[in-house]
């Protein structure tokens, strides 16, 4: 699985003195690679938090490691399959719940595609 993730930074700017409230004007934004078994295999170098889910996932150097027939399972909104194209790999796209564990039906639906 591949997901990007932001990290809020806090700056002396971003933290008002008397209000003492942290704002995410300057995020950071890291791509996390995840096998079937849960094991963390991939962290990308931090970016900063304009850049796209797509530039990080071709700047990150993750595509290297991609084999041809390597399922790839990534959020909906995580369009890549023109990147994995060029190595052979297949996107599998799905929807999932924040905070929400999947179902078995569900996992078993992703395993299936």
């Amino acid at each position: 699985m591949l997901a990007c993730t932001e990290i809020a930074v806090d700056t002396a700017s971003s933290l008002t003195q008397q209000s003492k409230t942290f704002s995410n004007d300057n995020p950071l934004k890291a791509l996390i690679g995840v096998a079937p078994c849960g094991l963390v295999t991939f962290i990308s170098p931090l970016y900063t938090g304009s850049i796209s889910d797509t530039d990080i996932t071709r700047s990150s150097e993750v595509l290297s490691l991609l084999e041809p027939g390597d399922d790839i399972i990534a959020d909906g909104g995580f369009d890549i399959q023109d990147l994995l194209d060029d190595v052979g790999a297949r996107l599998i796209a799905a929807q999932f719940k924040r905070g929400v564990q999947l179902t078995k039906e569900e996992t078993e639906k992703i395993q299936i595609q």
